[in-house]
């Protein structure tokens, strides 16, 4: 099945994988701390991301395509949060941790347990998604409607004609397996 004709169902897709991209890497960043950038810049992003998405989910969506999608809504979640675009949250941006120990408390640290943190995060997702899809695909074809056989005209069968005609044939010439003669000009 492919949602390439199913414009609604398309963009449904679309808009559910950018919002857990976006959503994923808001919440992230929010309990590390962080800045969240404003819902505007949020909504342009989300907009900006599912335009190219739509594009590649007329398919099914395979793990890379999700893997990435959820990483680059992630990476750009962050980096609008690191500019300081629209911040809707008090906290600094150099304020929040970028290092989180397995019990989920913050340790001071650099870039390797955040970059981490967010690997596991995407990868999760991203298995969970294409899961989500070939289920999805899975029971639509179930429920379509069975193909309409196509109608084909049979082969005209050749005929074959024996050579000599049968005995007490009528007409200007004789049955000799010829042609008739051409009319003269």
């Amino acid at each position: 099945m492919t949602s390439g004709r199913l414009p609604a169902v398309r963009a449904v897709r679309s808009l559910a994988l950018t919002a857990t991209a976006v959503g994923a890497g808001l919440v992230a960043h929010w309990h590390a701390g962080g800045p969240t950038p404003h819902p505007v810049a949020l909504l342009v992003l989300l907009a900006l991301l599912t335009l190219p998405v739509a594009r590649l989910s007329v398919r099914e969506v395979s793990p890379v395509v999700a893997t990435v999608v959820l990483g680059a809504g992630q990476l750009a979640v962050h980096l609008l949060g690191m500019a300081g675009v629209g911040e809707a949250s008090t906290v600094a941006g150099p304020g929040h941790v970028h290092s989180v120990v397995l019990d989920g408390t913050p340790s001071s640290g650099s870039a390797p347990g955040m970059l981490g943190a967010h690997l596991v995060v995407t990868l999760v997702l991203a298995a969970a998604w294409s899961r989500g899809e070939r289920i999805l695909f899975a029971v639509a074809s179930r429920l379509r409607p069975p193909a309409v056989p196509r109608w084909s005209v049979p082969a005209v069968v050749a005929v074959t004609v024996p050579a000599q005609a049968a005995a007490g044939t009528t007409g200007p010439w004789r049955a000799t397996g010829r042609a008739p003669p051409l009319p003269e000009r």
